[in-house]
């Protein structure tokens, strides 16, 4: 974050400059795919579902 803010001219406070700030991002592997309509997300779900597959269900 700290090259980020410098490549545009920023800076962190003082108070965080300072600190160890490092975390770790678990890794995940995700499909996203792209339904015709609603019936077919639905059709997709169930049968993704029935497979074992973990999901959620995003309608933009």
């Amino acid at each position: 974050m700290k090259a980020l803010l410098e490549s545009v001219g920023e800076r962190l406070p003082e108070d965080l400059d300072e600190r160890e700030s490092s975390f770790t991002i678990p890794e995940t592997y995700e499909i996203i795919v792209e339904c015709k309509d609603e019936s077919d997300q639905k059709s997709i779900f169930e049968k993704l579902k029935l497979e074992g597959y973990k999901l959620r269900i995003l309608t933009l």
